[in-house]
């Protein structure tokens, strides 16, 4: 088991209980119902954490928000992000992408493709 924790973000009980189920038994786990709860959990213990999985529309802070403060903070900026939607079009998807967003997924996430992309998150934040 890894040592770095995965923080799920996603103001929906249902997708995130979903998550849980999907990376428990091989990531610890650490949870948030919103971007401002994620960013303060962030801000208080930056190096705890490996990957952030966060949906792209939340209340308070949206995914891609969260990613902005993110690249602020000097021990934050290189974290990798995935976010998860519902729906996006194209040209938000690639939005996304140049923002610095590690991967884009669409709910309901295939587990096997969440984590392939994970554990590819989590190598290329080692490099």
């Amino acid at each position: 088991m890894n040592t770095k924790k995965i923080l799920l973000v996603d103001d929906d009980p249902i997708s995130l209980h979903v998550l849980i189920n999907c990376l428990r038994n091989d990531y610890p786990i650490e949870t948030a119902v919103d971007g401002q709860q994620a960013w303060e959990i962030l801000q208080a213990h930056p190096q705890d954490f490996a990957v952030i999985i966060a949906d792209r529309i939340m209340p308070k802070l949206h995914g891609l928000q969260l990613l902005e403060k993110m690249q602020t903070h000097p021990e934050l900026k290189r974290l990798p992000l995935i976010l998860l939607t519902g729906e996006a079009e194209k040209a938000e998807q690639i939005a996304a992408i140049k923002a610095g967003v590690f991967d884009f997924l669409y709910k309901p996430v295939d587990a096997q493709l969440l984590l392939r992309v994970l554990e590819r998150a989590i190598q290329n934040s080692k490099s």
